[in-house]
């Protein structure tokens, strides 16, 4: 891929590090990473399939919203509280994370159901009628 072969990439990446590590990696949260949380969607006839990883986030800590074709999940995963905070490695991010989403506006809203199970987010989403193909049949 480019970015990876780009020595300006590779000089802002190292930079990147510095900083981390200057600053014992206390600077890094959800929002400064890539676009968390890891998403997948899926679209077939019927609908959409939105998977997006959470571990380790206790579901009632997510909020979920539909707005004119925006699906936002939002949240927000807590600081480990270990007692012993002389961290020799720390990559593991936490704070309040949001990530929105565009899906369509031609869907059923109050088809939208959402299920978590072992770290794993599973929003279901139904199209609206008018947005399903039609068969039409060859008289």
């Amino acid at each position: 891929m480019y970015r990876f072969n780009n020595p300006l990439f590779s000089e802002l990446l190292r930079l990147r590090n510095e900083m981390n590590e200057a600053f014992g990696n206390h600077c890094v949260s959800y929002s400064s990473r890539y676009s968390y949380p890891y998403t997948n969607i899926y679209s077939n006839e019927e609908g959409y399939k939105v998977i997006v990883s959470l571990p380790g986030i206790d579901p009632e800590k997510v909020n979920i919203n539909y707005l004119k074709g925006a699906l936002t999940i939002s949240g927000e995963k807590p600081l480990d509280t270990l007692k012993d905070k002389n961290y020799i490695r720390k990559e593991r991010i936490y704070g309040t994370f949001s990530r929105t989403l565009n899906v369509s506006d031609t869907i059923d809203p109050d088809s939208i159901k959402a299920e978590y199970k072992d770290g794993i987010l599973t929003i279901t989403i139904n199209k609206a009628e008018e947005a399903k193909p039609k068969k039409i049949n060859i008289n």
